[in-house]
């Protein structure tokens, strides 16, 4: 997604692996994520995330990353980075090929998922990315706050990756792409539940998850190319 440029307050610093923040700290994000997953984010208190992480300071989010915002933030930022890492691979394997195709931009956004998390936390990172791309209530001064994460302190393969396909696809106007951006990021992540189902489905018509996948992110480059009325 393309992004205006806006001065943002993040409360995580610089802080970009889960390793970074202190054991309690990380006992937060984790029990976050997964209850915002499950429930959204304007239906988990701050109370019942210190509770369910077994914690006994009811104030530790705050301590800790200052609100729910920023605690929000912190499990974005950490991971986006993971997936930042994978994505940068398959940038520097298409640079070096010299076919900076679209589809070949949009493989390099969405296929890294599959590589950078285990099977419990892709569910986890999708289920997450779920709700932050339907919210609307998100705070003026969060790096989350805009259509686009501001990824260049934190994600810059991804926001190269961004540049680039924005490029390829200068003729939709700035909110179009946003908008198919994350349908499409929506869809593949939408995939791993799919995919999760049709595994019980004796009448499975994908041979093998590579088909699947594969035919995921065909889809997802049909929701980019296709023709803007």
């Amino acid at each position: 997604m393309t992004s205006k440029t806006h001065k943002k307050t993040s409360t995580t610093g610089s802080k970009n692996s889960l390793e970074d923040y202190p054991k309690g700290a990380r006992k937060l994000i984790l029990t976050a994520e997964r209850l915002f997953g499950q429930h959204g984010f304007d239906n988990v208190s701050l109370r019942q995330i210190v509770t369910a992480s077994g914690q006994a300071n009811n104030y530790a989010v705050q301590h800790h990353f200052g609100s729910k915002e920023g605690l929000i933030e912190a499990i974005f930022t950490i991971r986006m980075a993971v997936l930042d890492a994978a994505r940068g691979e398959f940038l520097n394997v298409m640079k070096k090929s010299g076919e900076l195709t679209t589809e070949n931009i949009i493989k390099a956004i969405m296929m890294p998922i599959l590589e950078a998390f285990d099977e419990k936390e892709r569910h986890l990172y999708a289920d997450f990315m779920f709700h932050l791309f339907h919210r609307d209530k998100i705070h003026a001064n969060s790096i989350i706050s805009g259509d686009v994460p501001e990824y260049a302190n934190f994600a810059p393969a991804v926001n190269e990756l961004n540049t680039l396909l924005r490029k390829q696809l200068a003729h939709l106007p700035a909110g179009v792409f946003n908008t198919r951006y994350r349908l499409a990021a929506e869809l593949f992540l939408s995939g791993l539940n799919e995919r999760k189902r049709i595994s019980h489905n004796k009448g499975n018509s994908y041979t093998n998850l590579e088909v699947f996948w594969k035919d995921m992110l065909k889809l997802s480059v049909v929701i980019f190319t296709t023709p803007y009325p």
